[in-house]
């Protein structure tokens, strides 16, 4: 059975839009529900080799496609990606299915910082937060690739984020989609391919023009690729473009005035060493002094690492789970 097969998947109405999620409640009532916050492009599906792990351990899954994505809504205006509204979104999410005990909160690319910005907009509904790939960045900062990109290429000997800059014009969802098979390739291409065709200024856009396709990474399977092709041809590119409109904006900014940039409850980072996009921009020594109780793992994968090493992915964080007592 795939994925998107599982008979636990729902659609609801609520708060103006319609959202499509998959959740599975727990088998042992002692363990807690972990809400899976995806990134771009890939959407719940990124977490689909990972989530069984933890269906069978006896935890509940609550994987949401975010705003943007697959059959959820997708507003045109920009504000409504705002961490403080998808936030307000995934509490009314919670609440919709009578989900009351404290929660475990795992973020993944931009579902990281959603994240970490849900449990400081509702500290009271979680125990337990994991941030993987991209980790923790304070609420209130705008966010500039050019600034990034000239801090860190001197480190790193490339810009990490230029990518970005193409990613929020306008017209990027249609050259995507009209260049799909080279997107894809790229997307999931290995991490040294990103250095050159990726991460530079300009190079993605470059990429795809050209129709090159990447050579894929080791790990993706044939039926990896046809799924997640699927899965963003039916999502479409013009709404999930929307949430780096909305970062490069910083229509973020004015929703999270006032927030605590420290976190109080456990965390664990899954520190993806092979990324080439967050090499350098998200590192344990910089993130620790934000937290009560920080825990760093290094996974010596690429960015994708629920799909490429999903069994690693997994056991680190059940083990992280019985040191926690959760």
């Amino acid at each position: 059975m795939s994925f998107y097969d599982l008979p636990a998947w729902k659609t609801s109405s609520f708060n103006g839009f319609k959202h499509k999620y998959l959740y599975i409640r727990s088998s042992d009532s002692s363990k807690p529900v972990i809400l899976f916050l995806h990134g771009f492009p890939d959407g719940p599906l990124g977490f689909s080799a990972t989530i069984p792990y933890f269906i069978h351990a006896g935890y509940g899954v609550l994987a949401p496609e975010l705003l943007g994505y697959g059959d959820t809504s997708k507003p045109e205006e920009i504000q409504a990606y705002a961490s403080k509204n998808i936030c307000y979104i995934l509490g009314a999410l919670l609440k919709h299915e009578n989900i009351e005990e404290k929660i475990i909160v795992l973020g993944h690319d931009f579902g990281s910082s959603l994240a970490a910005r849900f449990v400081q907009f509702y500290p009271d509904l979680a125990k337990g937060l994991i941030l993987a790939s991209a980790g923790y960045s304070p609420p209130g900062k705008p966010f500039d690739p050019d600034v990034i990109n000239a801090v860190l290429s001197p480190i790193t000997g490339y810009e990490n984020v230029g990518y970005i800059k193409f990613m929020s014009r306008p017209d990027a969802a249609q050259i995507i989609e009209d260049h799909f098979a080279a997107f894809v390739a790229l997307g999931y291409a290995e991490s040294q391919v990103w250095k050159e065709r990726l991460c530079p200024t300009g190079a993605m856009e470059k990429t795809l023009k050209e129709d090159y396709i990447c050579p894929m990474a080791s790990w993706v399977t044939d039926d990896w690729k046809r799924d997640i092709a699927g899965f963003i041809l039916h999502t479409g590119l013009e709404a999930p473009a929307r949430w780096y409109q909305a970062l490069v904006q910083g229509v973020h900014i004015p929703g999270e005035e006032g927030l605590n940039p420290n976190i109080g409850i456990p965390t664990l980072f899954l520190q993806t060493t092979e990324d080439a996009v967050m090499t350098g921009l998200f590192t344990p020594e910089g993130q620790a002094p934000y937290f009560s109780d920080f825990t760093s793992k290094p996974f010596k994968t690429g960015h994708w690492i629920f799909a490429e090493d999903p069994k690693g992915s997994a056991t680190a964080i059940l083990d992280w789970f019985k040191e926690k007592n959760f």
